[in-house]
């Protein structure tokens, strides 16, 4: 298609396709989360008017199952409304690049400026309106000093042909163009690599209880179940004591090695690593 309509035309089309998408997962979204509140509520409902009567443990299991499938339904949706947006992003950068309208807050590679540099500064590579800012579709600190390093160093002319080669081949392959955009929903992502392999190098500081949380999660589920039909309260308490004590145990050392990975990024998100690899 790109060989039959101008790059611009292409752009504005892809865009207005992605757009109908955004609009068709919104709306998804929404029902979902509608549908989730109310189920919710009738559950409350429910076992406000049964209360001090009979409860059905099949009307709970069932509700539990309902909820838990709309949950994951909705993520897949909200993971799809975000890749979708990110495309119509892509586009509209593209659509800017084309119109002459790409100088915008996008990273300008200010970072990387030598005053020194004996041409740098002459041919405006790094800052606003720079050349770094028109060519960057970066998504790490990574890919922008290897962008850096290209502007700022010669290459040797087979260099430079292999790199025109991949230009090339990139060039018709819009649709892979925009899966790489839309990793992670096209969100930068300030990763310190150093720091993230280094966190990634520290033995595991977790204790081996998955059996453990795996036993009391059941143990928690079975005396609730017992409890629903007509046994004692009390063995729900003591499981309910122990879930809790073992998860705040737990959570120390997991908040511990969250920070430490944060430390490497500029948020704690991880997603964007998860995604390429």
């Amino acid at each position: 298609m790109m060989g039959q309509v101008s790059p611009l035309d292409e752009y504005t089309l892809r865009k207005a396709d992605r757009e109908r998408i955004v609009a068709a997962r919104d709306r998804q979204h929404v029902h979902l989360g509608n549908a989730k509140v109310a189920l919710f509520l009738i559950v409350v409902v429910y076992t406000a008017v049964r209360l001090g009567g009979a409860l059905s443990v099949p009307f709970y299991v069932a509700s539990t199952i309902g909820f838990v499938v709309l949950s994951i339904w909705h993520e897949a949706v909200l993971r799809a409304l975000a890749r979708a947006r990110a495309a119509v992003a892509f586009y509209e950068e593209g659509e800017a690049r084309l119109g002459d309208r790409w100088m915008s807050a996008t990273p300008s590679g200010e970072r990387f400026r030598d005053p020194d540099h004996p041409y740098a500064d002459d041919l405006d590579i790094f800052g606003p309106r720079s050349l770094f800012q028109l060519l960057s579709g970066c998504r790490t600190p990574m890919g922008e000093a290897r962008l850096a390093s290209w502007l700022l160093q010669p290459a040797a002319p087979p260099a430079i042909r292999d790199r025109q080669v991949r230009v090339m081949a990139l060039r018709d392959r819009l649709d892979l163009r925009e899966r790489i955009a839309v990793v992670n929903a096209g969100r930068r992502q300030m990763i310190d690599a150093a720091r993230l392999i280094t966190w990634a190098e520290v033995p595991p500081q977790l204790p081996r209880v998955r059996a453990l949380v795996i036993a009391l999660a059941l143990a928690c589920i079975a005396t609730v179940a017992w409890y629903l039909n007509g046994g004692a309260g009390l063995p729900v308490v003591i499981s309910l004591v122990l879930n809790v004590g073992v998860m705040g145990w737990l959570g120390k050392r997991a908040n511990a090695m969250v920070d430490a990975l944060a430390g490497a990024c500029e948020s704690a998100s991880i997603e964007l690593v998860a995604n390429v690899v």
